[in-house]
């Protein structure tokens, strides 16, 4: 198992059960609140419960709790589950974060995720999957092999000036805000890179399917 790595299950829309499966393989599996329902639906028994719990029944800590799932509540409720999860990640050393079930709800809850990104510790290395789409957030610097007309996208979380390479439309040195300006640019066939110069953290999104 990878000791910093953890993949934190939230209580969205879960399209894909067999790829979580293969997320949960060899890092901490945590459920965020009332993500442990998706552990209870496949029959997996989580090493950790964090959040403030109000979404969880009371039948399912049982279940949990009699399977070994550590139960850490943080009441708190100047920030979301899943941003007090993110720093307790952070605490207890496991640095590289999957996000997985965070998608599709209420409008409020899906902006609340994009502010816990942007809120995260720097020292994180985040990604989050978003139905067959990806994201992955850069503090500082990100360099990817990408094949010739991979979609991405690049939204920034905080007001950042950034460099990016080996697209159709790169940047140099520009500043970018939170906007649609990033929306769908094209990989072109090398290694993609992004850097981040001052401010940030920035989202690159890589997209399933077409490009439209």
């Amino acid at each position: 198992m990878d000791e910093r790595r953890a993949v934190l299950v939230a209580a969205g829309e879960l399209t894909d059960e067999d790829h979580l499966l293969e997320l949960l393989q060899g890092g901490l599996a945590v459920a965020v609140d009332g993500g442990l329902a998706h552990f209870r639906a496949l029959k997996v028994v989580p090493d950790l419960l964090l959040g403030d719990l109000d979404s969880v029944s009371d039948d399912d800590r049982h279940w949990a709790e009699a399977g070994g799932c550590e139960v850490v509540e943080l009441p708190s409720q100047e920030s979301s589950d899943l941003a007090k999860a993110m720093a307790h990640m952070n605490h207890i050393g496991r640095t590289r974060v999957t996000i997985a079930a965070a998608a599709g709800g209420r409008a409020d809850h899906q902006l609340a995720v994009w502010g816990a990104l942007a809120d995260a510790p720097d020292e994180l290395d985040i990604s989050i999957h978003l139905g067959g789409d990806m994201g992955l957030r850069c503090c500082d610097r990100l360099r990817l092999g990408m094949q010739e007309g991979t979609v991405l996208s690049l939204f920034a979380l905080r007001s950042a000036t950034v460099s990016l390479s080996g697209t159709s439309w790169p940047l140099e040195r520009e500043r970018i805000e939170f906007s649609d300006r990033g929306l769908s640019n094209l990989a072109e066939g090398g290694p993609v890179l992004l850097e981040v110069h001052e401010g940030g953290p920035v989202l690159m999104i890589l997209t399933a399917g077409d490009n439209d």
